[in-house]
């Protein structure tokens, strides 16, 4: 695995871009899921890093095509230590770009060198399937050394040769830029060949590029033909794009919930991790004391996606006691994770369990600073700040003034930042 940064040159003297101490990164788990699919790719994700070297926002820019990939390394970046952007002398916000390159090891397994051997020749005679599969060694270093390109290179002949995997797996290359440039159209090209001849994880790559007008012109109607067609092939990961422009009445259909969860239903019972996720969201709002536990049990399943709002939403639960017994340790738990990953609205629930001694030893340093981070989006913390600013409390010295900036901060957010729960 390799760790790159794309930051952008300063523009003059006293201007330095926000910059990652690599040092202080932790380095990303690989999925068991996704390793025992040998899933691969490089993902760009962007982090708004504040003027104070804290991370304030993080989005995935490109995919690695696998959401497991890109929220994996997502959760270990977000932990980097950033020097912050200097603009004429001063520290600044700004966005900087990290890639993380997931690959299998380089090292070869000499077992595995007579396989790759035989599968060359049979690539060299025109068989299909091995020019499919010697691309997959190769870009998995398996018997050979890794090339992404040579990988690329064994990939199209297959592909080109009308093999719906390799065309899948090229769109992919194109969509990615790996072993062969980044070319948004070229990858529609070969996603659609994969797709119309049924291979259903082009489908449903097809109907969400469709839904988004991602490197074609965005089409809804069009989305929703191929995520059928996906759906039709029980695709886990198609239930959930599907479920979603069926409630929201997109594509030229009538809106319909109960439609929607059905479909949901059935991705979650296919194992898929956002159907369950989105199912047990769904869920545990319901005024229901069955669907609300039955919403917690599918959060619990869907919980290696890691998601800050997943992750959040179980901390919820278990502070109020909504859809399973009332656990105020395990809510400080989830709660952390969520936090861990800025989401404002865990840092305040966290910052007030950990201020009120739930769950957990009271410490007004920790419950300061979390407030303090959720204040930057949610106007409670900001309020609790200027209480504690005014009247002395959770260590801050009685400051009137700071009090009262606390006080328009709140007043600026109100009505456009999300409510805590």
């Amino acid at each position: 695995m390799l760790l790159l940064t794309g930051l952008p040159p300063a523009a003059a003297a006293d201007d330095a871009p926000a910059k990652a101490h690599m040092a202080t990164c932790a380095k990303p788990e690989w999925p068991k899921e996704a390793l025992r699919k040998e899933q691969t790719g490089k993902v760009t994700l962007s982090f708004n890093v504040g003027a104070d070297g804290t991370v304030l926002e993080s989005v995935v820019k490109q995919s690695s095509g696998f959401p497991l990939l890109d929220e994996a390394a997502r959760t270990a970046l977000i932990s980097c230590k950033f020097k912050p952007a200097m603009v004429d002398g001063r520290a600044a916000a700004s966005w900087v770009a990290i890639q993380y390159l997931w690959t299998l090891e380089d090292k070869i397994d000499p077992a595995a060198v007579p396989a790759f051997d035989a599968m060359r020749e049979r690539a060299a005679l025109g068989d299909i399937v091995a020019q499919r599969e010697l691309g997959t060694l190769y870009a998995q270093g398996k018997g050979v050394a890794r090339s992404a390109e040579q990988a690329a290179r064994w990939m199209t002949r297959a592909a080109q040769a009308g093999d719906a995997v390799a065309q899948f797996r090229m769109g992919a290359a194109y969509q990615g830029g790996v072993g062969v440039p980044a070319d948004a159209a070229q990858a529609m090209a070969w996603y659609r060949k994969a797709a119309e001849q049924g291979y259903p994880q082009a489908q449903m790559v097809l109907g969400t590029l469709y839904q988004r007008g991602q490197g074609v012109p965005r089409d809804e109607v069009q989305a929703l033909a191929w995520l059928r067609l996906a759906v039709a092939q029980n695709f886990g990961p198609a239930f959930t794009a599907l479920a979603s422009m069926t409630r929201e009445g997109r594509g030229g259909i009538v809106a319909d919930a109960a439609e929607a969860r059905r479909l949901l239903r059935q991705g979650a019972a296919l194992n898929d991790l956002y159907a369950q996720y989105h199912l047990g969201a769904e869920l545990l709002s319901s005024a229901t004391a069955q669907e609300q536990a039955d919403g917690v049990r599918w959060l619990l399943k869907a919980a290696p996606l890691a998601l800050p709002p997943l992750q959040a939403l179980l901390g919820f639960a278990y502070r109020d006691g909504v859809g399973i017994a009332r656990d105020y340790v395990q809510a400080r738990a989830w709660l952390h994770k969520a936090a861990a990953q800025s989401w404002p609205a865990a840092q305040y629930a966290l910052a007030v369990l950990t201020e009120q001694g739930l769950g957990g030893p009271r410490n007004d340093t920790e419950a300061l600073a979390l407030y303090q981070k959720a204040a930057r989006e949610m106007p409670n913390a900001a309020l609790r700040l200027a209480d504690a600013a005014a009247q002395g409390e959770l260590g801050m010295a009685i400051d009137p003034a700071r009090a009262e900036e606390w006080r328009q901060k709140a007043a600026g957010m109100a009505g456009l930042a999300g409510r805590p729960r």
